[in-house]
């Protein structure tokens, strides 16, 4: 008989399989344990393997990253259903963020299903893409489109008296996260590269074109809406005088059609350098 009882419980334990951890809450830190055990908030514990891209020109192609994860949001996305999004930043052989102004840095996504034990882990997309520079996604909030649940990152950066800024867009469903859009351009202005645009220049290049234009966004009525403000310049003629400013007072609007989000109505028209 006590060779028949174990053989039982030998069978229950192998159904069963081991427990999966639950926490109770959607607390960020708890939820982060449950993806990475070895988890902590502060200094080279918050130091994870995950997968990266490769290159910032290949996202498709990913390769296992020591990295800095920190919890960003947490998005319940319906009843039994939440997302964790993450910011991942690789480190150096010190096991420190990397902080150049090519370093951008990884958002990524990790699932969660609720169940009479509380939230367990289910799934991961270690980069759903990624954003901004020095080792930095930019600044980020949640707004819900549609169906979906998507996070803004926005951020900027100046190049060789380039500067502009751009926003990114990551959508976010039950199971599924995607990035929504290459970055729309909310600003842009080039007087460091060449110089003051009424009075020309040759050092700094006065024979471009020059331009000063920035905007303000918001989601309305289901639909990012970005007013644009500023001027542009054409380039000068052979006297060196430059065409009157053409001013700039326009508004672009964006929908979530599937899951890509598409200019509707209005143009974007911050210059591109």
């Amino acid at each position: 008989m006590r060779y028949l009882l174990s053989f039982w419980l030998c069978l229950c334990l192998t159904a069963c399989g081991p427990e999966v951890p639950h926490t109770k809450t959607l607390d960020r830190n708890g939820l982060m344990r449950l993806v990475f055990p070895t988890w902590a908030p502060k200094g080279k514990a918050a130091n994870q393997t995950v997968s990266l891209p490769a290159e910032s020109s290949q996202p498709d192609k990913t390769i296992e990253t020591e990295a800095r994860v920190s919890p960003l949001h947490v998005i319940r996305l319906d009843d039994t259903h939440a997302v964790m999004v993450t910011e991942a930043v690789a480190v150096d052989e010190h096991g420190e963020p990397v902080n150049c102004h090519a370093c951008s840095a990884s958002l990524g996504a990790y699932f969660f299903s609720r169940d009479d034990k509380g939230w367990r882990f289910d799934a991961r997309q270690d980069s759903v893409g990624t954003s901004g520079v020095n080792g930095a996604i930019g600044t980020t909030r949640v707004e819900r489109l549609g169906k979906a649940f998507v996070v803004f990152a926005e951020w900027g950066s100046c190049w060789q008296g380039n500067c502009g800024s751009w926003l990114e867009a990551f959508g976010f469903w039950p199971g599924k996260a995607k990035s929504l859009t290459p970055g729309i351009p909310l600003e842009a202005e080039n007087s460091g590269a060449v110089g003051d645009c009424d009075n020309a220049d040759p050092e700094l290049g006065a024979m471009q074109p020059c331009f000063d234009v920035s905007s303000k966004w918001a989601v309305r009525q289901g639909q990012v809406v970005i007013d644009f403000k500023g001027e542009t310049r054409d380039t000068p003629d052979e006297d060196g005088k430059r065409p009157p400013a053409v001013k700039i007072a326009t508004q672009a609007r964006y929908t979530l059609q599937g899951d890509e989000l598409k200019l509707v109505a209005g143009a974007n028209p911050v210059p591109g350098f």
